[in-house]
């Protein structure tokens, strides 16, 4: 099964259609990882959107504020702003959806969290410390999440102690850098951002975690410099048949949509 997985869509529309036309024909089923609402212009339309076209959708925390579930005093002020603007604008229909969601779920023998496996709703996987602490939180073997707006991916030899992280297996920003992560770990990235699974006799020894970055407001420093004019979308692809993972990003005409949040009140919101 070939899989598209999107999550912090953050209301922008523009964004998920770009990923969606790119990705086109090149998946079976749609997972969301939550956080569909917040930040953005267009909420209902990216609600309404992933509704139509996802197998799979976690609530985010900041779908879960949208629909009344946790309280705003939680957020930071940016992130309040929006939310405030956005709750107002919802539809019912769409509200009452989001509050039916759940930030975690197990799904085709995947973990499914918006946020680590340790506090789906709130909980970061940032750095060495956070990943052991979602190893140790969950059982499982591959765990999709996301949060952080940033992708990367981590592993753990199950032969080893809870934490343990072979050299350069750490994270893989967009899947650049280098050409071989790590040959004792079985996964190669190339300049596509592949990660492969090799192809050896015996259980597959190590646990991962995948992070596909965020369609809508991605916190990396290329984007910020390409919010300006073009945004770079981000989402993944996996293929459950060969254990391949790609990290992948869409471009698109960002202008429309920053002009829009800037008349809104919006626009430092996604910073």
């Amino acid at each position: 099964m070939r899989m598209l997985i999107l999550s912090d869509i953050h209301g922008n529309w523009a964004a998920q259609e770009a990923v969606l036309s790119q990705a086109a024909g090149a998946w079976d089923q749609a997972l969301c990882l939550g956080d569909m609402a917040g930040y953005g212009p267009d909420p209902n339309e990216c609600i309404d959107r992933v509704r139509d076209s996802a197998a799979v959708i976690l609530a985010g925390n900041h779908d879960l504020a949208a629909a009344g579930i946790i309280d705003l005093s939680d957020f930071a002020a940016h992130a309040r702003c929006a939310l405030e603007w956005t709750i107002p604008r919802l539809v019912p229909a769409n509200a009452a959806f989001l509050s039916r969601l759940s930030p975690m779920v197990a799904y085709q023998g995947l973990l499914l969290s918006h946020g680590s496996p340790k506090d789906p709703v709130w909980d970061y996987i940032l750095n060495p410390a956070d990943v052991k602490d979602a190893f140790l939180a969950a059982e499982f073997g591959c765990c999709f999440f996301a949060h952080t707006h940033i992708p990367a991916f981590s592993c753990q030899y199950q032969g080893k102690a809870p934490g343990f992280l072979p050299k350069g297996c750490q994270s893989c920003e967009l899947g650049y850098g280098s050409a071989d992560l790590s040959l004792e770990t079985g996964f190669v990235a190339g300049p596509g951002g592949i990660i492969r699974r090799s192809r050896g006799k015996g259980a597959f020894p190590y646990r991962l975690l995948l992070n596909p970055g965020s369609v809508g407001f991605p916190r990396v420093e290329e984007q910020a410099a390409a919010m300006k004019g073009r945004g770079l979308a981000q989402y993944a692809l996996f293929d459950t048949a060969t254990g391949i993972w790609q990290f992948k990003r869409a471009g698109y005409y960002m202008r429309d949509t920053a002009e829009r949040m800037r008349k809104a009140g919006l626009s430092g919101s996604a910073d």
